[in-house]
This record gives structure tokens, C-alpha cells and sequence, in this order.
């Protein structure tokens, strides 16, 4: 038996060469009416995670901790930074704290964090017991070890994971020694996303611009010359009627947060929601109960997303 509730904190760092990729799944179950309508149930609370990602070690030592490890790694449940959040600060004195350089209102207290050492020698995983935005501090439910007490180090959200399979290692240039991480949460395990939100958070300015791409289908007639004409009975108010994809090429890491946050908080296709830069009067759904992020940098990334027009 595996035990999630004391997870390895894991020694992988990312390359950035390769953009890591991060999926939220949920599971939804859609009956459309007659009029169009629909019905949906839920089948899971908490989305599962699956993470995809390139370690490259940090130096022979790191190549060889990670070597080291692999069997623990495959047998054990394992702490993985999901790249939805991330900051760096400094660890206090007595472990049981840490300062970072900037805040976000996204941590949040029964968040699982990592922190991490910059050359993949140390790293740790704790709940956060307490946070306190005006210091920008959070508490950890553990102790973090001598290795970090008082250094600065990187801080990620992060789930609680297995491997998919066995890790691939490849030597590239200079010796160097990379390995090909693939995870996937235990479901049910990671409370992510916020309260649900009515709007969808639509981002202004260049950093954060979005792409919007229409489209409706229609039951039509064509007699062979001119137009074609649309058969009655189709309403525009059917759920399903239009559709719209959103890609987001530069979202900052603000943009990030929200944009999980509120997916996660609508279940996946399980809520409805408004978006009032589509149409007003409308509301909307997600299209699928998957979305992917992929992450470009430490601080932009990017992600596309379909959303269905609903009669509720």
C-alpha cells in the first residue's frame, strides 16, 4: 500500500529547453434534452494532474542522486512540481518557514509546495500550515531540513504522484545527463482551484493576449445556386450552437493561476458560467473536462481552450 499523505519530495529540476506540460482532467457526464438543454453530472471533485516534463542534472553529483533514487522513486508516492505556481524566497533559521520575493493570492493554506535547491542536492515537501501575505510568509506543516535552513531556494505548488513508467535517460552534449519525467496525481488527493468564479477571466493588454476564434453549426439546405439556406428548428439559444476557442500564447503568471484556478473551480464542463466578452446575454461551459498548459518559461505559458455556448 502506498502512502499519499507522506510524499518523497522529488529531486527532478526542469529543463526549460522543453517545454513541460501540465494536464487537468475532470470527468463529466452530459445528457442534451430535446429542447437543447442539458443535464450534467460530476464524477470526480479534484482534478487528476498529469505531468510531463525534461530533467536535466544539475551536475554529476545531481545525476548521480537521481540514479541513486530511481528505484524509491518507482515504488514510492512522490511530491512533483506541477508548474501552476512558482516564486523564490529564503528559508528561515528554524525550517519552519518561508519568505518569498514576491506573493501571489493563489497560496493558499492545505497547498502542498516543494522547495528546492538550486543545484538538485536538497529539496522538501510540506503542507502549508499558515500564510501570511503582508510578510509574504508561509508556514510549513514540516520542518524543512539543515540543508535549506537559512539558503534561498525555489518554491512550486505541487500534487502528490506516481510515475507512469520507468524514467528515460539520455546522455546529451558535454556528458550531461537528462531523463524524461512523466506523473499522474492520485485522484482526489490535491484540493485544486478556489471557489468557483461566474465570470471567465478574460486578460487585457499585449503579455496576456488572447486569440478568439467563432464558429456555430447549423443544419442547412443547398439547392445548387446561390446561398444555402438554414432549415428552422436550430435555435440559437440550443446548447451547442456556437462555439468558441480561446488560445493564449503569452499568459503571465497571474493569467496562469486564474485560468486553472477557474477551470478547476467550474469542474470541468460541470458549470456553467458567463463571458461577457463573447456575448453578454449567453452563458457557456468549458467543451472538454481537460485542459493543458503548456509552459513556456517560468513565467509565461500558454493554453487553448474551447468553450461551448449552453442554454444554462
Amino acid at each position: 500500500m502506498i502512502d499519499v499523505t507522506n510524499p518523497i519530495a522529488t529531486p527532478f529540476r526542469a529543463d526549460w529547453s522543453v517545454q513541460p506540460r501540465t494536464d487537468y482532467e475532470f470527468k463529466t457526464n452530459i445528457m442534451t434534452a430535446a429542447d437543447g438543454s442539458e443535464q450534467r453530472s460530476p464524477k470526480n471533485r479534484f482534478p487528476r494532474v498529469r505531468i510531463r516534463f525534461s530533467c536535466l542534472a544539475r551536475g554529476e553529483r545531481h545525476a548521480a542522486r537521481i540514479t541513486e533514487m530511481r528505484h524509491a522513486l518507482m515504488t514510492s508516492a512522490l511530491a512533483v512540481r506541477d508548474f501552476r505556481m512558482g516564486s523564490e524566497g529564503k528559508v528561515s533559521a528554524d525550517g519552519m518557514s518561508v519568505q518569498l520575493n514576491r506573493w501571489s493570492a493563489s497560496w493558499a493554506v492545505g497547498m502542498r509546495v516543494i522547495i528546492e535547491d538550486g543545484d538538485g542536492m536538497a529539496e522538501h515537501t510540506a503542507l502549508l500550515t499558515s500564510v501570511d501575505p503582508a510578510s509574504r510568509t508561509m508556514i510549513l506543516g514540516v520542518r524543512a531540513p539543515t540543508a535549506l535552513r537559512g539558503s534561498g531556494v525555489g518554491v512550486s505548488s505541487a500534487v502528490v504522484c506516481s510515475l507512469d513508467g520507468d524514467m528515460r535517460s539520455d546522455l546529451v552534449h558535454a556528458g550531461a545527463v537528462s531523463w524524461e519525467v512523466s506523473a499522474t496525481s492520485f485522484g482526489g488527493v490535491d484540493p485544486i482551484g478556489g471557489a468557483p468564479r461566474e465570470k471567465f477571466p478574460f486578460t487585457h493588454g499585449a503579455p496576456d493576449a488572447m486569440r478568439i476564434t467563432t464558429s456555430r453549426s447549423v443544419l442547412a439546405l443547398d439547392f445548387g445556386v446561390g446561398r444555402r439556406q438554414e432549415t428552422l428548428g436550430y435555435a440559437s439559444d440550443t446548447s451547442g450552437f456556437r462555439t468558441f476557442q480561446v488560445e493564449t500564447r503569452q499568459m503571465g503568471q497571474l493569467a496562469k493561476e486564474d485560468v486553472i484556478s477557474f477551470f478547476c473551480g467550474c469542474r470541468g464542463r460541470l458549470r456553467s458560467f458567463s463571458a461577457e466578452r463573447l456575448d453578454p446575454e449567453a452563458r457557456f461551459r468549458f467543451g472538454s473536462d481537460v485542459l493543458t498548459v503548456e509552459h513556456l518559461s517560468g513565467n509565461v505559458s500558454s493554453a487553448t481552450m474551447n468553450l461551448v455556448q449552453v442554454r444554462r
